[in-house]
């Protein structure tokens, strides 16, 4: 008998201990799934200690009126997690876009999109932006699929000068 999962995009309140664990548990391991691969891949080896402690302290630009937040749980267990959060009064940037490994392939990814570009519309962003590596060659193609197009690394992203040769920048427009 085939067992179809129960899944849900929820807003992760950082004040719940739960969520706060599942967001602490799943970008830690975003940022050494993605360490690894920089390493295996191009020699790159980040300060992810330094990467998650600032997102830690930054989580509250996650969280309304400039973000927002979310979990996704899969049959009660937390399995992905991504949000967006302010660059200007009209552009947010799509951030920590993460499924674990063994729960991608199943369009998760494209939902949480879908929610997080829905609720930027609302904010009234008119531009989502966002950065990502090279080598996370089924995001960029998620990202193409859902209107997202390639642009020139933007003054606020995230990576440092010395590692644009492996990373890429796209945006969208929201209002359309």
């Amino acid at each position: 008998m085939n067992h179809t999962p129960d899944v849900q995009i929820l807003t992760a309140d950082t004040s719940d201990e739960r969520h706060l664990h599942a967001i602490k548990v799943l970008v830690k391991e975003y940022f050494s799934w993605g360490n690894s691969e920089a390493i295996r891949l191009y020699g790159f080896n980040f300060d992810i200690d330094g990467m998650y402690n600032k997102f830690i302290e930054e989580l509250p630009v996650y969280q309304y009126p400039d973000g927002m937040l979310y979990l996704i749980a899969c049959d009660d267990k937390y399995i992905g997690v991504g949000g967006f959060k302010r660059l200007s009064n009209t552009i947010c940037e799509l951030k920590r876009m993460f499924i674990q490994q063994k729960y991608r392939g199943r369009k998760f990814g494209k939902m949480l999109l879908n929610v997080i570009i829905r609720k930027a519309r609302e904010y009234g962003y008119e531009e989502m932006r966002l950065e990502s590596a090279r080598f996370m060659t089924n995001a960029a193609c998620m990202y193409r699929k859902n209107g997202f197009q390639e642009i020139a690394v933007y003054a606020e992203a995230e990576s440092p000068e010395e590692y644009h040769s492996i990373i890429y920048c796209m945006n969208r427009k929201l209002l359309q």
